[in-house]
């Protein structure tokens, strides 16, 4: 009686750390989901001009590192993509891995552009880039990013 009690309980105990481990498997597989879909917003953000867009997605503390090494801030995101009007004629980010920690994340991927008008160089470059998202009350934000410039 006593070895069958203690196998329920043990059957029992299993049975949940498994579904938590699944629950967590689908939550994370949510967020993943979730910020995917950010970054297909800010592709299309990019090719609209879309300011509301980059003022959602990115935190007011962001820091980004460019292609050259220098860095910007969430106030040089929206100069350059949201004050000039629409510069891409088109924007898709590909290859997007997601990693959730917690209430963070790392996104990584590839995209690729081309200007509406030639501004300085070539007007169609490609980009391997990190993106690090953390959850705040306004939903998931970019805080800081980095990309770097594929040779061809």
């Amino acid at each position: 009686m006593k070895q069958t009690l203690v196998a329920m309980m043990l059957l029992l105990a299993m049975s949940a750390i498994i579904r938590g481990q699944v629950s967590g498997v689908d939550q994370s597989k949510g967020v993943e989901q979730t910020l995917i879909r950010l970054e297909q917003e800010k592709d299309e953000a990019h090719v609209r001009g879309d300011k509301a867009v980059f003022e959602r997605i990115y935190a007011d503390d962001y820091t980004g590192i460019n292609g050259r090494g220098g860095f910007s801030s969430k106030k040089d995101v929206l100069e350059f993509n949201a004050t000039r009007g629409p510069m891409y004629e088109s924007y898709a980010s590909e290859d997007i891995a997601v990693r959730v920690f917690g209430d963070t994340a790392v996104v990584t991927g590839r995209y690729g552009f081309k200007y509406r008008k030639p501004i300085k160089g070539k007007d169609d470059n490609q980009y391997r880039y990190t993106n690090v998202y953390v959850k705040r009350q306004a939903g998931w934000q970019i805080v800081a990013a980095q990309f770097t410039r594929i040779d061809k």
